[in-house]
C-alpha cells in the first residue's frame, strides 16, 4: 500500500457496522481514478453518515424502501452548536446523495442477491423441492435488489 491510499484498517476502524466494512474499502480502492483526498473525503462521508444513522443497517440488506427512509434522512439531517440547531445545506445534502448514488451503482456489480449461479443453487441441494425453493428465494432476493438498484437511478442530484 502507498502512502497516500485509503487502508483496510482506516475503514475498519472507522466505520461501525461491521458488514459494511468490507464493500466501502472495496468501492473506495476501485476508485482508481481518484485521488489519496477524493477518497479520504468520501471514506469521511460514510463515517459520518453511519454516525448520524443516516447508514444504520447493512448494505447488502438495502431495499427500496431502506434506501428511500435514508435519503428522507438525509432531508432532515442537522448539526447543532451550543446556542442552535440548523439544518445542514442544500449542497452538504446533495454530497450525501451523491455519495449514495456512487456507492450503490458501484455495489450493484457486486451484490450478491444478483450475481448467484442458478447451477450453484442445484449442486447445493439434491431434492427437486429444495432446489425449487432455493430458486424461488433467490429470484425473490434478486427482485428485491433489482427495485434498489431501479430506486438509486431515480436519486436527483442538482447541479451547483
Amino acid at each position: 500500500m502507498g502512502l497516500n491510499s485509503i487502508t483496510r484498517k482506516e475503514v475498519d476502524d472507522s466505520i461501525p457496522i461491521v458488514e459494511n466494512r468490507l464493500p466501502i474499502y472495496n468501492w473506495l480502492v476501485s476508485l482508481r481514478g481518484a485521488k489519496y483526498k477524493r477518497k479520504r473525503k468520501l471514506l469521511v462521508q460514510m463515517v459520518v453518515a453511519h454516525q448520524l444513522n443516516i447508514i444504520d443497517s447493512p448494505i447488502a440488506e438495502y431495499t427500496s424502501e431502506t434506501l428511500i427512509q435514508t435519503l428522507d434522512k438525509i432531508e432532515e439531517i442537522e448539526y447543532s452548536n451550543f446556542t442552535y440547531t440548523r439544518k445542514y445545506s442544500e449542497s452538504t445534502i446533495e454530497d450525501y446523495k451523491r455519495l449514495l448514488k456512487q456507492f450503490f451503482n458501484y455495489y450493484e456489480k457486486q451484490d450478491q442477491r444478483i450475481s448467484y449461479s442458478v447451477a450453484e443453487l442445484l449442486l447445493l441441494h439434491s431434492d427437486k423441492e429444495t432446489q425449487h425453493k432455493s430458486i424461488l428465494a433467490y429470484e425473490q432476493k434478486k427482485k428485491v435488489a433489482l427495485a434498489l438498484y431501479d430506486q438509486v437511478k431515480q436519486i436527483k442530484i442538482n447541479k451547483k
